[in-house]
């Protein structure tokens, strides 16, 4: 039983790290979202001034 957890601490690392990627991954496409609601947002405002 203990080698199995020294195994699994030993891959923890990996675990963590892939996590925060995806976690930066995830940060990075709600901006962008956020950009192209915003863009979209000022579009269609402009759009009725026009008209």
């Amino acid at each position: 039983m203990l080698e199995h957890d020294a195994d699994v601490e030993s891959s923890s690392p990996a675990w963590i790290s892939f996590a925060d990627l995806m976690t930066g991954l995830l940060g990075a496409f709600v901006l962008l979202l956020v950009g192209v609601m915003a863009t979209q947002l000022e579009m269609a405002s402009t759009l009725e001034a026009e008209v």
